[in-house]
This record gives structure tokens, C-alpha cells and sequence, in this order.
């Protein structure tokens, strides 16, 4: 037991540090060189080199595929673990890995907006055309909101006065007064909220027309909603910043849950959408997807409860040490051999590295190069496919 107890400490230390395994490359092919340790032993070390790194993940932001382009043009939605982006077509992207799933022609019973010079246009399918139409315009300057066949809109800018009317007839459905001039407005099935300079942002029931007021401590420029949640951005107090905070509220008690910092936009050009499971912005400089429940699912869905569950010391410690290159904003360089059934006794450590990340599956190291800093040597043959 002492000896035991001698060894076990001498581990921890070791993994304590940053220090990289220095191993035989043929031992990382054919064993893993701590299995012969007792089951309670290895699991006690491998939750001490994982644990950091897992926390690191849950909470790192994930880039959505560089196919994800921000235009005025586009509607941003999310299925589950899928991201949507719809314009003339629908595309469909997993999230964590980046993989393309649907390519469709977009739907046509789903009225859009059209941002033009000077203008604000929401156009429809016409069926006998089979183009869309404007069926509203606005001046660009006023804000406005659409679900569905409902638009939402203030009669000018800075105005106190929010119309509701029907897309399809273009009769007006109801008309509220907010209490503060209105900056931006964001419209559901149920629920209409207008925020302004102040900061507040005032949010009605639109069956009851009762009204509460939310504080936010700086001025909200978008916001989301989904059931009884809002996703905002909130502005930083110097305009020319290109960065601001993503803030999720329960609107029905007016409580702040969680604040998602430093998503990089210029001001006003930004999507937003969430569900219960992702929290996505897509701006002209970045796009990003922030997990709202990173360890939820099984280690079929969800590459994160993958590596928590079935990640072995080896692959844990890999996975620390480019969350923590990442982490330093370096980034990690694998390798990979000439020949990948070939072992030659001079590898470096980068080579030895991409050995230990090739034995993860593809979701997990998909979902690795979206999150963290990772990068092949691409003069060496296969590193294409880290």
C-alpha cells in the first residue's frame, strides 16, 4: 500500500505540470502504457489530467463553418445541435463537427426581410409570379420585428409608438405605447419587447397587454427570443468597440441567467438565435455557437460527454495540453509520420502527438479543431486530415 500510495503521488505531480509524455512510438500504438495500473488508480488520474480541460471546453465558444457568411439577407435559426441559415436555399450544419447535413430550396410560406439602401423591404413568395414580392417597407432607420405572418414596428425612430399589423392583409392588429424612446424591437408568438437607450427594455404580453421592465446594465442592440427567454446583445459604452455581451434573461420573472461575454460584431450587423441547447451569433467579423448545456447527451451525440466518459490518459492529457495552448492563444501543432503503419524511432513529439489524436473518433476531433487552436504540418502527407 505505501508503494501504492508512492506511486500515486509521483503521478499527480507529473500530471500537474505541463510537461509533455515522452514516450517509445511504438508503445502508443500498441498499448496504453498505464493499464496495468489498478481500475480506482487509473480513473483518479485520468479525471486529475481531464478535469481542467473539461471545464475549459464546456465554457469555450465553438466557430460555426467558415460557410456560415453574415448577410442582411439571411434568416439564422437552430434544430437540437443544427444550425439553419436560409436565404434562397436552406442550409444545415452540425455544429460541433462542421459537417454540411441539408442543402434545400428555402421554404416560400415564410415572409423575410430584405435590408436595401435606405430601406427595409419584407418580402413573400408570390405563386403566380414565383418571385418574392415586398409586401411592407419601411425606412431603414425604424426599427421593426417579424414572426411569422406578424410585423412589429415603430412609426419612427426614437419613436414611443409600436404598431402590430398582418403581413398577409396589412391591417393593423394592435398598437402599444412603450415608456422609454425605442431603440429595437423583437416580437414571438406571445410576447413583444422593446428596448431602448435608456438602458431598459419593456416586455408585453401581447394576449394581456401587461408590461414589466427589465435592466440591463448597458443599451441592447438585438434581441432573440425562445419559450420564455431572451438572448441580447448589450452594447459596451464605447460605440467604436467591436465587441459586446450576449445576455440570456428569463423574461416572464425579469431575471438575468447567464451572460456570455466578448462576441467581436460592428454595431448593428449581427444574427442571433438559441434554443434551450445553443446560444449562436453570426456577425460580419465572427461567428461563433456557445453551448448552453455542454454536458448533456450521450457519447454518441455529443463529443464533449465523449471525451469526459471514455477519454483515456493519453488522449486526456493531449486534450489538456491544447486547451491549454489555447488557453496561452498559441497553437498546437500535430504531425502525423510519413507512412502511417510505418514507426520510425526519431519522431518528433508532434508526430507522436497526432498518433494519440488519430485513436479519437472524427466527431470528437472535428469538434476539437472548431474549438480549440489546432493545426497540421501540412508539408508532412495525411496532415491534411487533422
Amino acid at each position: 500500500m505505501k508503494k501504492l500510495n508512492l506511486l500515486f503521488t509521483s503521478l499527480l505531480l507529473f500530471f500537474a505540470t505541463n510537461t509533455t509524455i515522452s514516450m517509445e512510438p511504438h508503445d502508443q500504438l500498441k498499448k496504453d502504457p498505464y493499464e496495468s495500473l489498478p481500475s480506482e488508480l487509473q480513473h483518479i488520474i485520468r479525471w486529475s489530467v481531464l478535469e481542467n480541460a473539461i471545464t475549459f471546453l464546456s465554457q469555450q465558444p465553438i466557430n460555426l463553418p467558415k460557410e456560415c457568411k453574415f448577410s442582411h439577407e439571411i434568416t439564422l435559426d437552430l434544430d437540437h445541435d443544427d444550425v439553419m441559415i436560409t436565404n434562397n436555399t436552406r442550409k444545415t450544419w452540425n455544429i460541433m463537427t462542421g459537417e454540411l447535413k441539408q442543402m434545400i430550396e428555402a421554404p416560400k410560406d415564410i415572409p423575410y426581410i430584405k435590408h436595401t439602401y435606405g430601406s427595409l423591404d419584407i418580402l413573400k413568395w408570390d405563386n403566380d409570379d414565383h418571385i418574392y414580392k415586398p409586401i411592407f417597407a419601411l425606412d431603414k432607420s425604424k426599427p421593426c420585428a417579424i414572426n411569422k405572418n406578424i410585423i412589429a414596428f415603430a412609426d419612427r425612430p426614437y419613436s414611443h409608438t409600436i404598431h402590430i399589423i398582418n403581413a398577409d392583409t396589412g391591417k393593423n392588429i394592435d398598437t402599444f405605447q412603450a415608456d422609454q424612446p425605442i431603440e429595437t424591437l423583437a416580437l414571438s408568438d406571445d410576447t413583444l419587447l422593446a428596448s431602448s437607450t435608456m438602458p431598459t427594455m419593456q416586455v408585453w404580453n401581447l394576449k394581456t397587454r401587461d408590461s414589466q421592465i427589465l435592466r440591463p446594465k448597458m443599451q441592447v442592440i438585438k434581441t432573440k427570443f425562445h419559450d420564455d427567454k431572451a438572448l441580447v446583445i448589450e452594447q459596451h459604452a464605447d460605440l467604436r468597440a467591436d465587441h459586446g455581451t450576449l445576455q440570456l434573461w428569463n423574461i416572464h420573472t425579469g431575471t438575468l441567467l447567464k451572460t456570455i461575454p466578448e462576441f467581436r460584431y460592428k454595431y448593428g450587423d449581427v444574427h442571433i438565435a438559441f434554443n434551450n441547447r445553443w446560444a449562436i451569433a453570426l456577425s460580419s467579423v465572427d461567428k461563433k455557437a456557445w453551448s448552453l448545456l455542454p454536458l448533456q447527451g450521450t457519447v454518441h451525440e455529443n463529443p464533449l460527454v465523449w471525451i469526459t466518459e471514455n477519454a483515456n490518459i493519453l488522449q486526456g492529457n493531449l486534450i489538456r495540453r491544447i486547451c491549454q495552448a489555447t488557453s496561452d492563444d498559441n497553437t498546437f501543432m500535430l504531425a502525423l509520420p510519413e507512412k502511417l503503419g510505418v514507426i520510425k524511432e526519431d519522431e518528433s513529439q508532434e508526430q507522436k502527438d497526432g498518433r494519440i489524436y488519430f485513436t479519437l473518433p472524427y466527431a470528437v476531433r472535428a469538434y476539437l479543431r472548431n474549438c480549440l487552436r489546432i493545426k497540421g504540418r501540412v508539408t508532412l502527407p495525411l496532415a491534411q486530415t487533422i
